[in-house]
């Protein structure tokens, strides 16, 4: 859990990720935690700072997403604390899929079977610049709903294609969609964004609700001594 200001900003001391050069999707997702009004030892309370003050407003989510229906699981209490969130400004390396936000999560009727896609590496050796990734969308509601999904933000040296431009779920229904990726070696910048992480996002609309799948392409530096 990321710690964000009172304006949406991940506060400087807030980790960042990734684990492990992607390996972990880590953090999940942002929410508040600066000059938080807590109790301290000795019956009293002060303002606190820090992610110990952003985990507890998730986990008091959790609890009133099970209150108003105590049939989830665990996994689905987190996809839909997870997947249903306010954007923000910078990476899902620095805050995840975005804010918490808990009325989003209470309504949320698309449960996906990931909450971002990583596809690697961009300058390693072992890096595929054209391949596939999976994900499923899940309706979870009691009604059909048909979405519209597209992609927003790429990268000028990458095109993706999504499978479907459309997807029609039943109510409980699972169906499966393929984004297919190819980079232009020519057109990747020499130097990395500020972030070192080039991200778009995967954007699921039905009615007036709209849901993204963020998708991440890591960038670091080549660091290069000569000591002679």
């Amino acid at each position: 859990v990321a710690n964000t200001s009172k304006t949406d900003d991940v506060s400087f001391d807030s980790s960042r990720g990734p684990g492990i050069t992607g390996a972990l999707l880590k953090p999940e997702i942002a929410a508040p935690g600066s000059s938080i009004y807590a109790a301290i030892p000795g019956n009293k309370y002060d303002y606190k700072s820090g992610t110990s003050m952003a985990a507890p407003h998730v986990a008091g989510a959790a609890a009133l997403l099970l209150q108003a229906d105590p049939t989830l699981t665990a996994l689905q209490l987190k996809q839909r604390l997870v997947q249903n969130t306010d954007p923000l400004k910078e990476s899902f390396w620095d805050h995840g899929t975005g804010r918490l936000n808990v009325q989003k999560a209470v309504q949320g009727q698309l449960a996906l079977d990931q909450s971002a896609i990583y596809l690697g590496l961009l300058n390693s050796a072992d890096f595929a610049k054209q391949g596939t990734r999976r994900f499923s969308v899940q309706n979870n509601s009691t009604q059909a709903i048909e979405l519209t999904l597209k992609t927003s933000g790429t990268p000028v040296f990458l095109t993706a294609t999504l499978s479907s431009s459309s997807v029609k779920l039943a109510p409980g229904e699972t169906k499966d969609v393929d984004l297919s990726y190819l980079v232009d070696s020519a057109k990747v910048p020499e130097n990395p964004p500020g972030n070192a992480v080039h991200q778009f996002n995967i954007e699921l609309t039905g009615g007036s609700h709209t849901q993204n799948l963020p998708v991440l392409l890591d960038h670091y530096f080549l660091f290069k001594l000569n000591l002679a």
